[in-house]
C-alpha cells in the first residue's frame, strides 16, 4: 500500500465497529478491516439509493448493506437490509 493512498470513502467510529462486528473480523487492525470492506465494495454487483444514502452490498450474497451517506461519502454503518425495506427505501 502506497503511502500517499487515500480510500474513496470515509468511516465513522460508529461504522468501522459495526462492519467489523457484523463481517466477523473483531481482533483485526483498523487497517485490515478498512481494506476488508474497500475490497467487499470494489466487489460488490448490486447497490441502490435513497434520497440520502447510497447502499451497497457487502459481497455477492446476503442481505448486508454499507450504508455510505452521499453528502459527506462517509461509512455509517453496516447493516442488514430485507427485500420489504429496500422498496420503502426507493419510495424516498
Amino acid at each position: 500500500m502506497s503511502y500517499y493512498f487515500k480510500h474513496s470513502y470515509g468511516f465513522t467510529d460508529h461504522g468501522l465497529q459495526r462492519c467489523r462486528e457484523r463481517l466477523k473480523l473483531t481482533g483485526l487492525p483498523d487497517y485490515e478491516v478498512k481494506e476488508k470492506i474497500m475490497d467487499l465494495i470494489k466487489n460488490s454487483n448490486y447497490s441502490f439509493e435513497s434520497k440520502y444514502d447510497l447502499y451497497i452490498r457487502a459481497g455477492s450474497k446476503g442481505q448486508l448493506y454499507f450504508v455510505i451517506s452521499k453528502d459527506s461519502n462517509v461509512i455509517i454503518t453496516c447493516s442488514p437490509v430485507s427485500p420489504e425495506k429496500q422498496l420503502s427505501l426507493m419510495d424516498y
